[in-house]
């Protein structure tokens, strides 16, 4: 049954080749072209799901109003906010001060005598001052090394495992090296798996942010309420995704006081609100410490093109059938060679 039916759809396709020619196009194409924006949105939908706190954690953010009513936005924090945010917001389980960096990396040579090998960090990849915390608010998968505890002194750093590869060879030989990161020395405590391209953190190195406190003049460390830089930020952990609201109108109210004291308000209002992570790849106000940003209105626009393009295949098809039909009812069954060439 199943021969014959095949038999029979094969001797109309070959008695019918142009019909089938301009029917099997069309819908190919359509379909094709579905396909690859349905690539494209699924793609972008699904930026830092890698995560398994991803509807918990919450980055704080700067909102701007001007004299004349102008909004600017940042995701930078003043660092005195950081520990207000840290002190006075129950709600968060953890946080994280993280400021981003662009080092040199040597590898010393043992003998003293020239680095084995020297890297500077692409604007595609990134390395991080972190808290301790930050391991726990993200959950990278640990190759080597303790996250509790790896990050907690001083001159200490954590790689990823393409750039222990990259310094040691094998990364199961990185641990307790020694990397000279602009020149100073720092000992590696641990290894974590390579973030997945699908994601806004997309480092290759993370030092401890208490290597950053011993030497604050030299990364520009200012405890000033007026000073806001947006490679200092921080992140935190919801105890429960529905504490949302909760959590972010005590946020608003941290660094209101001090604001005023410096004569803010007259000229601006400043406010501090939390982003939800899920929304840091699609909200183009503050931006990412990764190379691109898309509003999902744009997706949507692509969806919506998608779902035209596979609509206009499928009616292509239908008005190239009633053509046919009504061509062969008119012609009382002409061949398929009269048809294409009235057609």
């Amino acid at each position: 049954m199943l021969s014959n039916n095949l038999k029979l759809a094969f001797r109309n396709l070959r008695a019918q080749k142009g019909f089938a020619l301009l029917n099997i196009l069309g819908l190919a194409v359509g379909i094709a072209a579905v396909l690859l924006i349905f690539r494209m949105v699924h793609y972008e939908l699904s930026f830092n799901k890698n995560f398994q706190n991803y509807e918990r954690i919450v980055r704080i953010v700067t909102k701007d109003v001007g004299r004349d009513g102008e909004e600017s936005f940042t995701r930078g924090l003043p660092l005195p906010a950081m520990s207000v945010v840290k002190n006075t917001v129950p709600q968060l389980a953890a946080t994280s001060r993280i400021k981003e960096y662009w080092p040199t990396v040597l590898v010393p040579n043992p003998t003293g005598g020239p680095a084995l090998k020297k890297f500077s960090i692409a604007q595609e990849k990134i390395s991080f001052f972190v808290e301790p915390e930050f391991f726990q608010i993200f959950d990278f998968q640990w190759l080597s090394g303790d996250k509790n505890t790896a990050l907690k002194e001083p001159n200490t750093l954590v790689l990823t495992q393409t750039m222990a590869e990259r310094c040691f060879g094998k990364w199961e030989n990185a641990v307790g090296q020694i990397l000279l990161v602009e020149n100073d020395p720092m000992t590696v405590q641990g290894v974590v798996a390579d973030a997945p391209v699908n994601c806004d953190l997309p480092i290759n190195l993370v030092l401890s942010y208490s290597t950053l406190l011993g030497n604050k003049e030299k990364y520009e460390y200012q405890e000033d309420w007026g000073s806001t830089s947006s490679n200092d930020q921080q992140f935190g952990l919801l105890a429960d995704a529905s504490q949302f609201q909760t959590a972010n109108n005590l946020v608003k109210q941290v660094g209101q006081k001090e604001y005023s004291e410096q004569g803010r308000g007259s000229r601006s209002t400043r406010e501090h609100h939390l982003q939800a992570f899920s929304a840091l790849h699609y909200d183009d106000r503050y931006g990412t410490s990764a190379t691109h940003v898309i509003s999902k209105s744009r997706l949507w626009v692509l969806s919506s093109i998608g779902f035209l393009v596979l609509l206009m295949a499928c009616f292509n098809f239908i008005n190239l059938s009633t053509a046919q039909a009504l061509r062969r009812s008119k012609g009382g069954g002409r061949s398929q060679g009269a048809w294409w060439k009235s057609w």
